[in-house]
């Protein structure tokens, strides 16, 4: 498009050469975008307000026309040099007072000067043109935005289907490198030591190995103040940035400019993100928004990561103790029968497995526990109560036999209230009840034997009372 607008401006006025620079805020300098005519060099030209025909136009925020353009105090010796033309008319081209950039035509000597009238016919062109472009540019800044978007949202879904942490950090590292094309990244991980950082990845770098661990102060330094304020900080150029703190190391890695990330997870600082380029680099607020974003997602990513990780261990400690449990632990769901035994279960009932308790016993109910009523009683006191302790019952095992078992059982429900299982520990108590047998056994006859003279004894004393 800009080509074609400064083809129609050199068509407009019969010129031989014309060119388009837009305005770069960030560089705050005029940047040739397209020309017609005068040499492919001519796209190197930049220039600052106030330099040149073009500059200068732009700092007034009016056109000029130059028609002794070669002894102007506007030429400089390089166009001199490397231009042939004497006259240059440039205008402003403004979007609602905004500075976008600026127009000039060039005429050689035969081609004749500028007249006023070229000057109000370029005004009423600058004016369109201004806006054509700057639309282009917004639809440009649009199409940029639904880009960062998607690739954001692309990062997103590989982030969250990952849980290994291996893999979380070389996602992160992966998807930084796509968000900023040939960037080297360093991920660090806060420890739990003060204002601490351990390296956890990288990419990028020539030497992968340097510095795996970092410590900072708060506000000082590039990470100190990045993590201070929870936002991310950049430099253009660190070798020369006096709060970055190992120029050396920059140098020797060929890095130019950095942006820091701060990885937060709800209010706390869980790691940091370093990324830089190897090409001067300034980062606009768009990116940088962007890149935010990304470090949240990250953030998020790592901690669940984490989280996961102590959630298996977790779960593989609490698996040794089930396997290796004296105790029998269950796990019976109404009307499923047995989810889950552990192996002391298993044994105390004299089956193999759990597979081998399962084909034997799919009703637990009838099939294991003896008594009815006893059961009926246990299920009173589960409704009532929701767990039992201590509650004997006898079972029946593979042999055919039985035995008695005290157990610690407490119910288990969903959301709405509804039983899912039934869970607890249980001890074959055979032993103690048989004990217990034998006591009340003993008692009763003991107290047999005593009653049995007393007995005797009365009976002699009421015959004699009859013979008398």
């Amino acid at each position: 498009m800009l080509g074609l607008i400064t083809q129609r401006a050199v068509d407009l006025l019969g010129a031989g050469q014309g060119m388009i620079r837009l305005w770069d805020e960030t560089d705050e300098v005029l940047v040739p975008k397209a020309w017609i005519g005068g040499g492919d060099h001519r796209g190197g030209l930049r220039l600052r307000l106030g330099e040149g025909v073009a500059g200068t136009a732009a700092q007034r925020r009016q056109g000029m026309i130059v028609n002794d353009f070669r002894t102007s105090p506007y030429a400089t010796k390089q166009v001199l040099q490397q231009t042939s033309h004497t006259a240059v008319l440039a205008e402003p081209l403004l979007y609602r007072g905004r500075l976008v950039g600026v127009v000039t035509i060039n005429r050689e000597q035969a081609m004749g000067l500028f007249i006023e009238d070229d000057q109000n016919l370029i005004n009423l062109f600058a004016s369109q043109a201004a806006i054509a472009i700057e639309n282009a540019r917004l639809h440009e800044a649009t199409r940029h935005r639904a880009e960062h978007l998607a690739a954001l949202n692309a990062v997103s879904r590989s982030l969250t289907t990952a849980l290994d942490s291996h893999a979380v950090i070389d996602r992160i590292l992966t998807a930084a490198q796509s968000l900023i094309p040939g960037c080297a990244c360093r991920l660090w991980r806060c420890t739990e030591r003060e204002n601490s950082l351990t390296l956890i990845g990288s990419v990028g770098m020539r030497n992968a190995e340097a510095g795996q661990s970092f410590r900072f102060q708060e506000g000082e330094g590039l990470v100190g103040i990045a993590v201070s304020t929870r936002r991310p900080v950049t430099s253009s150029f660190v070798r020369t940035d006096p709060r970055f703190s190992d120029a050396p190391w920059a140098e020797a890695e060929g890095l130019l400019s950095y942006i820091g990330l701060p990885l937060m997870y709800g209010e706390q600082v869980v790691g940091y993100l370093s990324l830089y380029t190897r090409s001067v680099h300034v980062f606009p607020t768009e990116e940088v928004d962007l890149l935010s974003l990304f470090a949240s997602q990250a953030a998020i990513a790592l901690e669940n990561a984490r989280l996961f990780e102590e959630t298996q261990a977790q779960r593989a400690r609490l698996a040794e103790v089930f396997e290796s449990a004296v105790e029998g632990i269950f796990r019976i769901a109404p009307g499923a029968g047995f989810l889950t035994a552990n192996p002391a279960f298993v044994r105390m009932l004299g089956y193999e497995s759990l597979e081998d308790l399962r084909g034997a016993v799919g009703d637990p109910d009838r099939q294991l526990y003896v008594d009815p009523e006893r059961r009926a009683v246990f299920y009173r006191l589960m409704a009532a109560q929701g767990a039992v302790s201590g509650f004997d019952s006898q079972v029946s095992r593979k042999s055919g036999g039985t035995i008695w078992i005290g157990e610690n059982t407490r119910v288990v429900k969903d959301a709405e209230g509804r039983i899912l299982y039934y869970e607890g520990f249980a001890q074959d108590i055979s032993e103690r009840k048989q004990a217990e047998q034998m006591k009340s056994d003993f008692v009763s006859f003991v107290t047999h034997q005593l009653r049995t003279p007393l007995a005797a004894i009365h009976a002699d004393q009421v015959q004699g009372d009859l013979n008398h």
